[in-house]
């Protein structure tokens, strides 16, 4: 299979902890009950990760580029495996790889409730929980908010910008309470857009103070010596503010998500690599200097490895190749990310442009969800709508001038802040620097633009069906058009 469901590396998987039920419908949840010690709060967390894992994988990168436009899509490779009725915006109840999808989302979110509940209702009390508690709340507070908001962005309607603080349009069931029993009514209503954006990012600020204060700033502390909290693999409170400006930046709250991404960037904890490929081509405990969060692979998980759908080194062809139009015009021929074949190769002679940025299958790459070049891609553009101008410029700068050298970007200045051409460079930039990591069909819908084939930003055809089994087992739940 090509889609990814990769399992967390060094940690002890929700199926070794005997307290704990295993989850196989869609809203069955770990017993409460169950949890008896900090040791067992550690593996329900660690469940919550594995189906974490699932949901961030390269399934939603690929979804987004299968609807946006940076791509070609091989037609045979849609039949062969199952996303031609995504790439032609048909999806049904039954498609099984959004089935398994929402499955892992609510299992996570489930586990990571339990979580949460016990902690607030001191089901623990051995002797380890006073050193441990506000570490695996806030670990838990963070995969619930980021799971909730990334499945939001693709079975609702998006966040409509020139509505601040109205999208009454339907988002999902943002579950906050555990059910401890498979036999009591699951039933729960879809949340209004709206309240799932704000949900989440009430999670998060709380998630980022507890993590703060458990020290889990970056990457980890003496506490947690284990391979995903030192390869930026687990939650941490940057990477909650990194999603905070994310959140903000998405629904056009351009005012936070400049204030997040500010905090992040002059934390001096993470620093812009020269431009290679090391953010996608990483594995196990590896990481590039820029990275804020990724999911840590090995190679056990090779099968699944994202490369495959962007690159191959047989004589079969990758789901994607690049879409030749649009960005031989936008990549320079002195732009390194297409001169040195770091993001993409563009050849006008064959007429041809191939991805690059995961460049090789023969590796299990990590999977990189949020990086520092995003933070200031978003405090850029932030900065133009704000009116900061220095911090726009400053961050700008650090995107370009990395990807051509300081001798081209000084070619290409003065750029002009105030009549547009500057929000068009940074917008550009944007598209440029983040190609291929799913971003471009959630930027589309906050600008409002047309996606692949002109269809509208709000085209209901692009929301995904809410999955047969919900449908059956919620009574409250409303399918979407």
């Amino acid at each position: 299979m090509k889609y990814l469901k990769f399992l967390i590396i060094g940690l002890i998987t929700i199926t070794s902890c005997k307290k704990v039920l295993e989850v196989e419908p869609v809203q069955d949840i770990p017993n409460e009950l169950a949890i008896q010690s900090t040791h067992d709060l550690k593996n329900v967390l660690n469940g919550a990760y594995d189906g974490f894992q699932s949901v961030m994988s390269g399934n939603l990168v690929t979804f987004g580029d299968l609807l946006a436009d940076d791509t070609e899509v091989n037609q045979k490779e849609l039949d062969a495996f199952g996303t031609l009725e995504i790439y032609r915006r048909e999806t049904s109840v039954q498609i099984g790889v959004l089935r398994d999808l929402w499955k892992n989302a609510y299992n996570a979110t489930s586990r990571a409730n339990n979580v949460i509940y016990a902690i607030d209702n001191n089901k623990v009390s051995d002797e380890e929980i006073d050193a441990y508690k506000e570490q695996l709340k806030g670990e838990a507070l963070f995969i619930r908010a980021v799971t909730y908001f990334e499945i939001c962005r693709f079975w609702a309607l998006p966040y409509d910008v020139s509505k601040q603080s109205g999208n009454t349009q339907l988002g999902l069931p943002y579950r906050e309470v555990p059910i401890f029993n498979k036999d009591e009514d699951m039933s729960l209503a879809r949340n209004s857009v709206e309240e799932v954006y704000s949900k989440a990012i009430r999670d998060l600020i709380e998630a980022e103070k507890l993590l703060t204060s458990a020290g889990i700033i970056s990457s980890g502390n003496e506490k947690t010596p284990v391979s995903p909290y030192l390869s930026r693999g687990r939650a941490s409170a940057m990477a909650c503010n990194a999603y905070l400006a994310r959140i903000y930046f998405q629904k056009g709250d351009y005012q936070n998500a400049s204030y997040y991404s500010n905090i992040v960037i002059n934390s001096g904890i993470y620093s812009m690599d020269s431009l290679t490929q090391k953010p996608f081509r990483s594995t196990g405990e590896e990481y590039a200097d820029e990275v804020i969060f990724q999911l840590v692979n090995t190679s056990k998980d090779q099968a699944n490895n994202i490369a495959y759908n962007y690159y191959s080194e047989t004589v079969l062809p990758p789901l994607f190749s690049a879409n030749l139009d649009d960005l031989k015009i936008l990549f320079k021929t002195y732009d390194n990310r297409r001169k040195t074949a770091q993001y993409i190769t563009i050849n006008t002679f064959a007429n041809e442009a191939t991805p690059r940025k995961y460049k090789t299958a023969l590796i299990a790459n990590n999977v990189c969800i949020i990086r520092l070049a995003e933070m200031h891609l978003i405090r850029a553009e932030s900065g133009f709508f704000t009116g900061n101008i220095v911090d726009a410029f400053e961050s700008y700068q650090a995107v370009r001038e990395r990807a051509i050298g300081s001798d081209k970007y000084n070619s290409e200045l003065p750029i002009a802040f105030t009549d547009g051409d500057f929000l068009k460079k940074v917008q550009d930039e944007r598209r440029m620097e983040l190609i291929f990591e799913g971003d471009r069909y959630h930027n589309l819908k906050r600008l409002k633009l047309p996606l692949r084939d002109g269809v509208a930003f709000d085209n209901s055809s692009l929301i995904f069906k809410i999955p047969q089994e919900e449908m059956s087992g919620n009574s409250l739940m409303v399918q979407n058009p």
